[in-house]
């Protein structure tokens, strides 16, 4: 059911993009869009960094996350970076490299 829920709100999510942004070109919003799925894909291994630290739900994790980026006066993005980094898990970097050479 969640992922059924999931799946309906990422399609209307993609509608709104397309529509809200039908001036960008074809290489913008394709920048747009892998910049927001490196931004999920590093939120959720700081949320799993939380759950197994503190041996939580992912509810209470996120909860945490968010907590923790209010009171460092960052994004929920900056704190999941800052979180994963001693890790070596930095999505972003692995990801825009793996994009790029599919692009070859």
């Amino acid at each position: 059911r969640a992922h059924e829920l999931a799946a309906l709100l990422a399609d209307k999510a993609s509608d709104i993009l397309v529509s809200a942004h039908a001036d960008l070109t074809d290489e913008q919003l394709s920048s747009r869009l892998r910049d927001g799925l490196i931004a999920r894909q590093t939120i959720a291994h700081a949320q799993g960094v939380w759950m197994s630290r503190e041996r939580v739900s992912l509810s209470v994790a996120t909860a945490l996350l968010r907590r923790s980026a209010r009171a460092h006066n960052e994004t929920l993005l900056q704190q999941a970076e800052r979180i994963i980094e001693p890790f070596g898990i930095l999505p972003s970097r692995v990801a825009a490299t793996d994009l790029s050479d599919d692009a070859s």
